[in-house]
């Protein structure tokens, strides 16, 4: 899939650099949901889905953060505009995933993710590729990701 925008477009708009396995798995997969239940947007894809991008990670960002104050045990980690932070780049039902940003250009690798009633905090040490197979295949499991997520339908919807 061919985007409307260059990764340096979008990077300058959000400020911050995209982990190469973002960039790799966003250049192949337009906006949509891995098995009708990861919702994903291609930062690159349109205006329109930067704005998206941008409107989610606002969003997730502020509820977090004031999550944090209210109860800091279950927002244990810094979130985006931190460094280090996390920065979210997909969610579903009820789980939200994030990359961990140690300064504006450069990301840690892990992928961390979050059942969004708290307070369990997982991490994914590899590509976000490797996560999704991992995930949808039932390979990877965690308490944090009690959902039926394996038995998700093999396909990807675009929006």
């Amino acid at each position: 899939m061919a985007g409307e925008l260059s990764w340096a477009e979008a990077e300058e708009a959000m400020g911050f650099a995209f982990p190469e396995d973002f960039k790799a798995v966003a250049a192949t997969f337009p906006t949509g949901e891995f098995g009708e239940c990861i919702y994903f947007i291609s930062p690159i894809q349109s205006a329109e889905s930067l704005g998206m991008f941008k409107d989610r990670l606002e969003i997730t960002i502020s509820s977090f953060h004031e999550g944090r104050e209210v109860l800091p045990d279950y927002f244990p980690h810094r979130f985006h505009p931190e460094y280090p932070g996390l920065i979210p780049w997909a969610v579903d039902d009820e789980h939200a995933y994030f990359w961990n940003a140690v300064s504006p250009a450069e990301p840690d690798g892990k992928i961390f993710f979050l059942e969004n009633t708290g307070p369990d905090w997982g991490a994914y040490e590899g590509s976000i590729e490797d996560f999704f197979i991992d995930i949808l295949s039932g390979t990877f499991t965690h308490q944090g990701l009690y959902s039926d997520l394996g038995e998700c339908p093999r396909r990807y919807d675009e929006y």
